[in-house]
């Protein structure tokens, strides 16, 4: 399967630690401290040329993209910084022209980090008020840049997202009648070029049935021609994979996500909770589960860009439960911090945990309660004791919602997905995951897991539900 062969071809998983950034960079390993982390060294940025200043307390902020205050949906834009105007000339990006994500761009002028300029990188997202952009670099890591210290190379791939109704309807009558696999072959003559068909025809196969789960994958895996190496593309394929039981395969990509995104906490969260999963689903394996609690804890350990603020903690709750998890299996001498941040007896009933694949994005995570009760970013408490975490309206979420003793009845899992600040060239839509994990009487775990692609802004979809028994 292709698959497979993706999996051969890539360079060794790197430890869960991740890769070194280039030198001249800070990254957030270099930023943590011997303990915890929450201190370290000072690092200061300067057009792109972020260098260590010394040894302090402040923390290495990334500056933020059109941040909107906690909470505040379509807030307006941070006020332009007139030391940042300034155009460089030539294909320079000026008032008047931006270069999408996705494209191309060479670094130039920096003058304490000169051994950058040459170098290309891929653009993330425009702040068009800030006169600055959101860059990845060949070593995967994530930076802010001046406008006036990038020069195009070349305009993003645009592929445009072919409407699915349309290949969806045979699909789905080929499903029913036999001979799917034919009519896939037909209809990627026509459609090949975009992966959402991909995705979208793998999803319809596996959910027709979970016999289907090979071919399923194999129909998935063909996107990744397109891009090997695109960050988002690869989380949604790992998703998928998940999804259908492939774990040696899902683990695989994550780890290589991990290689190209280390500056990303949600790289170490999703080999963590990967990890979980295959513990809790394929038979517990004790290298994977250490495994997770290392990643969950770099998550923990690290200083991340402002987009990712409070994401210690969906970790810190994920940690807890991983003890949870080891202790079952007789383990000890587990927890990896400082005493403080064990709180005793936390052991959860229900845990709701809503990611996405998309950067510069805001899904809200909502969850009816069986009185009727919807706890949400606008009504974070409830009377039963249901709490949600932050509303994140930048990076990749999580949004998670915990409830210690949940009173029998259904809870209904609803995503809306409010607002994407970057493009999703490839894929044209942004997949979410959904992990419902709840406690049984007989001192087990049930989970459940999906993937939902949102297409949609400003719309409610109802995602899953979770039925506590009597």
């Amino acid at each position: 399967a292709c698959f497979m062969a993706c999996d051969a071809a890539a360079p060794p998983p790197a430890p869960p630690g991740g890769p070194p950034p280039a030198a001249g960079f800070a990254s957030p390993e270099s930023c943590s401290s011997s303990s915890h982390g929450f201190g370290g060294a000072d690092a200061v940025v300067k057009d792109c040329e972020t260098y260590v200043a010394g040894k302090g307390g402040q923390e290495n902020r990334e500056p933020n993209v059109n941040p909107s205050p906690r909470g505040a949906k379509g807030a307006a834009p941070a006020a332009a910084d007139a030391s940042l105007i300034g155009g460089a000339g030539g294909d320079a990006a000026d008032d008047d022209e931006f270069f999408e994500a996705g494209s191309s761009v060479k670094l130039q002028g920096l003058k304490t980090a000169m051994v950058y300029n040459g170098q290309t990188a891929e653009v993330l997202s425009v702040d068009r008020a800030r006169h600055r952009y959101e860059i990845r670099l060949g070593d995967g890591s994530v930076k802010t840049i001046r406008s006036e210290n990038v020069r195009l190379v070349s305009r993003a791939r645009v592929v445009v997202a072919l409407l699915p109704q349309h290949y969806i309807c045979v699909l789905e009558d080929a499903l029913r009648s036999g001979g799917v696999e034919d009519v896939y072959v037909r209809l990627r003559k026509e459609h090949g070029s975009s992966p959402s068909f991909f995705l979208y025809s793998a999803s319809l196969v596996l959910n027709h049935s979970s016999e289907n789960a090979v071919l399923a994958s194999r129909i998935c895996s063909n996107c990744l021609e397109m891009d090997v190496q695109d960050v988002q593309m690869m989380r949604s394929f790992g998703y998928f994979l998940l999804k259908a039981d492939r774990m040696e395969f899902a683990l695989a990509v994550f780890d290589r996500v991990r290689a190209l995104a280390p500056a990303e906490p949600q790289s170490f969260l999703d080999g963590a909770l990967a990890r979980t999963f295959r513990c809790l689903r394929g038979g517990f394996q004790e290298v994977a589960f250490r495994e997770a609690i290392e990643l969950a804890t770099t998550v923990m350990n690290n200083h991340w860009a402002d987009r990712f603020v409070e994401i210690e903690w969906p970790a810190l709750v994920l940690l807890h439960m991983l003890m949870d998890i080891g202790a079952q299996q007789g383990l000890k001498d587990l927890w990896p911090l400082e005493d403080k941040f064990r709180t005793p007896d936390f052991a959860l009933g229900l845990v709701v945990w809503l990611g996405w694949d998309t950067d510069h994005t805001d899904i809200d995570l909502h969850v009816v309660e069986p009185s009727g009760h919807e706890i949400f970013y606008g009504n974070k408490r409830s009377a039963i004791g249901g709490h949600i975490s932050r509303d994140f309206t930048q990076g990749y979420g999580p949004e998670v919602y915990v409830l210690k003793a949940p009173p029998s009845g259904t809870y209904t899992v609803k995503a809306k997905y409010y607002a994407s600040h970057q493009q999703s060239t490839l894929t044209g839509a942004t997949s979410a995951v959904i992990w419902a994990l709840r406690n049984t009487a007989g001192g087990g775990a049930e989970l459940q897991f999906d993937t939902v692609r949102l297409d949609r802004n400003k719309v409610m979809m109802e995602v899953m539900k979770v039925v506590v028994p009597a």
